[in-house]
């Protein structure tokens, strides 16, 4: 009955630490130091490398270290682990969502404010106000994906007073929020949107909803902020589009191919505002808990909290 720990040095070395601290019993070993594979039951990972799972004959969970798990329903050795019934568990740290929230509504306030625009200024010692003075009331907001991390994004700007509206493949229903669901009712929802946030999971169905459709319908000075998933752009689409729309923006935390190489376009874009992938960390100390309770609970028959749906991919 023992938890492996698949992460950098440090991070492993914290993950070890809070846990014990959770579960002083609990045996717990990093990373490449195996071991004895037949005592691994759970695993803590967020891509386990290639020949890991095959080694693991007793692992029961596969318990993804973040929040986001397609990298890991795309890992060419997790067909043979479910065959032999392993469970597959994802993170939900309320206050992970939280700092997401802040993370987007920071790079979506400095565009909306044109902040980029005053600092430049203050570098030339100009002092010069920009009209029209952008209102919150009237700058349309719209989040795609209604789950936790969606979910805290749109009460962060309806706390500011932006009009809010919410897409997801499924009908929800959340106080002042309008909401859409499915792709019939994609585009009604994207319509002048002024700020466009992709918070989905990237699944086969939203794999490349980013692109020059959804894009036609906004605003003519809208800002797309992706913190879903790389895969869920059209890189050339949003680079076309910005060609057309001299007053948009866009700020990427994550990408299709991470670290961006060299000479990919976005790092010399000047409307396109890149970060690597820092949005938001789920935090041992938050998650402490589901993680030793997902451990002892699946030896016992029971179901992980938080159990990825194979068939909906999140």
């Amino acid at each position: 009955m023992t938890l492996l720990i698949e992460a950098g040095a440090d991070a492993a070395r914290q993950w070890q630490r809070v846990l014990q601290a959770r579960d002083p019993a609990l045996d717990i070993r990093l990373y490449p130091e195996v071991g004895n594979a037949a005592d691994i039951t759970s695993l803590l990972s967020w891509k386990p490398p290639l020949g890991l799972l095959p080694q693991l004959p007793a692992l029961r969970l596969l318990q993804c270290s973040g929040a986001g798990v397609d990298q890991l329903l795309d890992h060419p050795e997790l067909p043979d682990c479910l065959a032999r019934g392993v469970q597959v568990a994802r993170l939900v740290d309320p206050g992970q969502a939280h700092d997401l929230a802040a993370y987007v509504l920071a790079v979506a306030l400095g565009w909306y404010r044109r902040l980029d625009a005053y600092a430049g200024q203050a570098q030339q010692g100009q002092w010069h106000r920009l009209f029209p003075h952008p209102a919150s009331a009237r700058c349309r907001v719209g989040i795609l994906g209604l789950g936790v991390m969606g979910r805290a994004i749109a009460q962060a700007f309806l706390a500011c007073g932006f009009p809010v509206a919410g897409w997801a493949a499924r009908r929800a229903s959340l106080e002042g929020i309008e909401t859409y669901a499915g792709r019939a009712e994609l585009a009604a929802f994207a319509d002048q949107c002024g700020v466009l946030v992709c918070a989905l999971p990237l699944t086969p169905d939203t794999h490349g909803i980013l692109d020059a459709a959804l894009f036609s319908l906004l605003a003519p000075r809208a800002c797309v902020v992706n913190v879903g998933r790389g895969g869920h752009l059209v890189e050339a689409d949003l680079l076309a589009w910005l060609a057309q729309a001299p007053d948009a923006a866009a700020a990427l935390d994550v990408h299709a191919s991470e670290p961006l190489g060299a000479d990919h376009p976005f790092w010399r874009h000047p409307r396109i505002r890149t970060t690597p992938h820092i949005g938001a960390f789920a935090a041992p100390e938050r998650v402490a808990g589901q993680i030793v309770g997902n451990h002892h609970g699946v030896l016992s028959g029971q179901v992980p909290a938080h159990r990825i749906d194979l068939r909906r991919g999140y």
